[in-house]
């Protein structure tokens, strides 16, 4: 799924067989062949040259959106199947030590947090 507005150009993965209903500032792709995998896809349409080839098609003065035309006939990289899944299983591997990054930071923050608390309610002093 696609946002065509408010903000342009956000992806994210549904379920193959999820039913939706979209509302008109997003729309819907799906892989209509075997030529490329849905993972592949979604890497696609977050790359940078991508997105930037969507945003100069961009309209409007308040808010920017794309034309429903202008997401159905996006160009996008299309490599043979090989390459595709060599593509995925990088990405899929960065974005699982992300992952992971994502969850360390977090459970720091928590720390800190907890530390904080001790420190500014006179139950611990450091001097």
């Amino acid at each position: 799924m696609i946002t065509r507005e408010a903000p342009l150009g956000e992806v994210c993965a549904a379920p193959p067989n999820l039913k939706v209903c979209l509302g008109q500032r997003m729309r819907l792709y799906r892989p209509a062949s075997k030529r490329t995998s849905s993972t592949d896809l979604l890497y696609s349409l977050m790359s940078e040259p991508v997105r930037q080839n969507l945003f100069r098609k961009m309209g409007g003065s308040t808010v920017g959106h794309a034309k429903a035309d202008d997401i159905r006939f996006l160009q996008l990289p299309l490599p043979p199947p090989p390459e595709q899944c060599a593509n995925v299983e990088a990405l899929s591997d960065v974005d699982g030590l992300l992952g992971g990054l994502d969850r360390l930071i977090a459970k720091k923050r928590d720390l800190k947090q907890s530390a904080m608390q001790e420190l500014f309610t006179d139950k611990t002093r450091l001097v």
